[in-house]
C-alpha cells in the first residue's frame, strides 16, 4: 500500500471522528465504513464516495470529482 494512499485515509478518519468511522485493508488500498456500512474507498492517494446532499459538508476538506470519465454523479 503507497504512503499516499494511508495518508489520504487516515485524514478522512479524522473527518469522520465524531461517528463510529474504522478502515480495514482492502482492494490495494483501503475500506472505511461508518455503523459498519461501507462508504468511501481509499486508493492511489484519493477518497472514493457515493456522492449525496452530505457533500457540501465535505467541501473545506478537498474538492469533489468523479470516479471516472462518464461517471454517473
Amino acid at each position: 500500500m503507497d504512503e499516499a494512499t494511508r495518508v489520504a485515509a487516515e485524514d478522512f478518519l479524522d473527518v469522520l471522528l465524531p461517528l463510529d468511522a474504522r478502515m480495514k485493508p482492502m482492494f490495494g488500498g483501503y475500506c472505511v465504513y461508518v455503523q459498519n456500512k461501507v462508504v468511501a474507498l481509499v486508493c492511489d492517494g484519493d477518497v472514493f464516495i457515493k456522492r449525496s446532499k452530505m457533500d457540501a459538508a465535505l467541501q473545506d476538506w478537498t474538492s469533489l470529482g468523479v470516479a471516472y470519465p462518464g461517471a454517473a454523479l
